[in-house]
Order: structure tokens, then sequence, then C-alpha cells
């Protein structure tokens, strides 16, 4: 494979144009791929691919090298805020806690109203949050687009009331915790393109520190680890295939079987549930101190800036703020 133009460096490539060309015979290229488009938080708008013969997949040929093509399938998207955060030890519950400067949750949302291929942002929380939650952030989450909803108690009861929401024209739906609020738009990029191939893919990190099995207090096993992942989310799913899955729901009696996560369910209907390894910075804010850990990671992430000049006013440009979107700048919701 020969790269004239590499977008490595692009978090999203929102494709407006794709054509393929056929190459003469026996020069060696099979096919030619350009496009143009707009890449995330830099200055790259154009580039070419070429292919050795027999490599004839457009779409893989670019995820494979960076670019995601937003041109595809239809996506919703559910946060689940709905929680007790009872293991949390805060005044405020976890989604509503501030990180770096913005509420867990806000930050989550944003990463899915920042993209092109989601059509439908819905927020679940609990009823006791619905006044707070209209208040504080009720305008700008409209201005956005974002749904809010009631969910429930457990988790699978807020997707439940989630997926009777989503619109019909939507293909795949992303279900994310409104805690994990560190993800990255390239890891929702790979989840959402393995999803949209296999029809059900989730993030999940490889399981590092030693397991031991135990019985009263004593160490029975060490668990082999080399196969082992920690389930995170997104977790993503063809709507017909999630919409099966959860009506199992009424068979099922939580106490007697914990439902812990959706691939859960659809596993239970024998389908295959593909991974797509992340790591452990797509941390879930769990307990009082993991937020200490979650502004880490994202201050020390760099920031999506343009190439080239972006005005005197640089630092007010970049600054989130208000419900608007600046030349150049990202989209944010007033925290």
């Amino acid at each position: 494979m020969m790269v004239v133009s590499s977008t490595k460096n692009c978090n999203r490539l929102a494709i407006h144009e794709l054509v393929a060309l056929g190459a003469a015979p026996g020069n060696g290229v099979a096919v030619v791929c350009w496009y143009i488009g707009i890449c995330q938080g830099t200055g790259n708008k154009a580039g070419i691919f070429l292919s050795k013969p027999g490599e004839f997949s457009i779409m893989g040929l670019l995820i494979k090298y960076g670019a995601m093509i937003t041109m595809g399938k239809k996506v919703a998207a559910i946060i689940c805020a709905a929680g007790s955060s009872s293991r949390f030890g805060q005044k405020k519950k976890k989604p509503f806690v501030d990180v770096a400067g913005r509420a867990a949750f806000l930050r989550s949302v944003e990463l899915f109203t920042e993209r092109e291929d989601v059509k439908q942002v819905l927020l679940g929380i609990a009823p006791e949050d619905e006044e707070i939650v209209e208040i504080k952030w009720g305008p700008n989450l409209q201005f956005f687009g974002v749904r809010t909803f009631l969910g429930g108690k457990e988790r699978f009861t807020t997707v439940a009331n989630g997926l009777a929401l989503i619109a019909e024209d939507v293909e795949l739906v992303a279900i994310h915790d409104a805690a994990r609020c560190c993800l990255t738009q390239a890891l929702i990029d790979k989840v959402i393109a393995r999803a949209s191939q296999t029809r059900a893919a989730i993030l999940a990190a490889k399981v590092i520190p030693t397991i031991k099995e135990t019985e009263n207090g004593l160490i029975t096993q060490t668990i082999d680890r080399s196969n082992l992942y920690e389930a995170q989310t997104p977790q993503v799913f063809d709507k017909v295939l999630l919409t099966r899955a959860y009506d199992q729901l009424k068979f099922l009696d939580p106490r007697k079987t914990p439902i812990s996560d959706d691939a859960q369910l659809v596993e239970r209907l024998g389908e295959s549930v593909a991974i797509v390894e992340s790591d452990s910075t797509n941390m879930k804010i769990t307990h009082g101190t993991d937020v200490a850990v979650a502004e880490a990671i994202i201050k020390s992430r760099p920031k999506d800036r343009p190439e080239g000049p972006i005005g005197a006013y640089e630092e007010a440009q970049w600054r989130p703020f208000c419900s608007m979107r600046l030349p150049g700048g990202p989209r944010a919701i007033a925290s």
C-alpha cells in the first residue's frame, strides 16, 4: 500500500465526495481513491490513496489509514445518566460532577452531538434529576438537539426506555455511560465502523492486573487473563438486533440473571459481539477518587486546533463557552 496523503492526524473525516477511478491495466495500481472532506481539528481537506491490485475495499482502505467515512449508517446515541451513583460517595451524582471544568455527562453528550453520522442523541436521567437538568442545561441541550427522557433504577431499564424513542430511519444504536467522559472520537469511529460490519461491537480493554478467584477469603485459583477483557462503552448494535435482545427482558428475572451490559443480552440470542480494543483511559467514573484521574487524562491530551492562524482572539475563540460554535472552533454545550 502506498499512501500519498495520510490522515493519521485526523480524529474524523467527513467525506463529501468519494470517487473510485479505474487505473490503466499494467501500471501496478488497481484503484485510485480520491476524497474531498474536512478533517476535524486540522486543515487537511484532500488526499489520495493508491491501492495494490486486488485491494478493492475503499471503506476498509480509508478506515485502515485513519479516516472515518461518515456517509454510512445513521446512528442514534443513548447516554445513560439515570443511575443512583451509590458508590460515588459525593453530594453530586457522578454524571453531574465537574471534570476539568465541565460536567461529566456534558463531555459524553458532546462527543456524539459533534458527529455527522449521529442523527439522534437521547439522554436518560433519573426522575429526581429532571428539574435540575432542565433548569441548568435544558435550553442548551435542546439547542443541540439532545432529547432527555426518564430512565430507571437499573441501566437496562434506561436503555429500554430510550429504545422506544429511536427514530425509524436509524440503523445503529450506540449506548454510552454518561460517566465515561474520557472517550475519544477515534474510539467512537472504530466501534461504529466495526458494528457496521458485524451488527454488534463494543469497546473493551485487556485485563492487566492478576485476577484471583476466592472463597471465604482464601484464594482458590489464579485466573488466566490472556483472553479476558473489561467491557466498556460505547456499545454499538444494529437497531433491529438490539430491539430483539431487549425483548428478552420480559422473560428474565434480573434478580436471578443480573444484567450488567447490553452485549450480554445480545449474547443470549446466540449472536456474536465483536471486540474493539481500547485501553484504561476510557475509564468510567465510579468512585470520588476517579474524578482526579479523569481530569488528568483529559488535560494530558492535545487540544484539537486547525493549522495556520486563527485570529487575534485565539484564546477566546477556542475556549468553550455559551451554546455557540465559533469559526474554526469546536461545538460545546454550556456548562
